[in-house]
C-alpha cells in the first residue's frame, strides 16, 4: 500500500503539522522551565503525544472515505494510547501504590485494552485471502510415485526431497 492511498495530503499535513506543533510546545515548556519535569517525565509526556498523534492517523484513515477501513491499526494505537497514559501516571505519581501494584495496574490495563480492542477490530476484518469464497484452504493431496511412495506436496507439485512413505 503507498502512502497516497492512506490518507490524503491534506489530512497527512495537517496531523503532521499538529504533531510538530505538539513537539515545539513541548520543547519550550521544558526549555523554558514552563515545567519541572526531569528528562523521564518529559521523554514520558513525548511518547503519550506520539501515541495521541498515531491514533488521530489510524482514526482519519479508517473514517475516511477514501480508504479502507483500518481497525487494526486503530486497534493498536489505542493500545499503545492507553498504555502510555498509564505510564505517565506511574510516572507523575498520581497514585501513590507499591511498585508491585504499578505493575498489576499497567499488566491489566494494557492487557483489557489489547484484547478488548483486537477483538473489537477482528469483527472488522475478514480473513480470507482476495478472491476466497470463505471456504477452508484446499490441502492438496499428497502423490504417489510408480514405486508406491507416497511424497508431501507443495502448492499441488511434488516435493521428491520429502518422502513420507517407507
Amino acid at each position: 500500500m503507498s502512502d497516497d492511498t492512506f490518507m490524503s495530503g491534506r489530512d497527512k499535513a495537517v496531523l503532521t503539522g499538529l504533531a510538530a506543533l505538539t513537539a515545539a510546545v513541548i520543547g519550550i515548556l521544558t526549555s523554558f522551565n514552563a515545567v519541572h519535569w526531569t528528562t523521564a517525565e518529559t521523554a514520558l509526556v513525548v511518547s503519550e503525544a506520539a501515541a495521541f498523534w498515531a491514533l488521530m492517523s489510524a482514526l482519519t484513515a479508517h473514517l475516511s472515505r477514501q480508504t479502507k477501513q483500518q481497525p487494526v491499526a486503530v486497534a493498536g494505537t489505542i493500545t499503545a494510547l492507553t498504555t502510555a497514559t498509564v505510564a505517565v501516571g506511574i510516572g507523575f505519581s498520581w497514585w501513590n501504590v507499591s511498585s508491585t501494584q504499578n505493575a498489576y495496574i499497567v499488566s491489566l490495563v494494557t492487557a483489557l485494552i489489547a484484547v478488548t480492542s483486537a477483538l473489537v477490530a477482528r469483527t472488522k476484518v475478514d480473513a480470507h485471502m482476495p478472491g476466497e469464497s470463505g471456504a477452508s484452504p484446499q490441502v492438496p493431496a499428497p502423490t504417489v510415485d510408480a514405486n508406491g511412495r507416497t511424497r508431501a506436496t507443495t502448492n499441488g507439485r511434488s516435493n521428491p526431497a520429502r518422502h513420507m512413505g517407507p
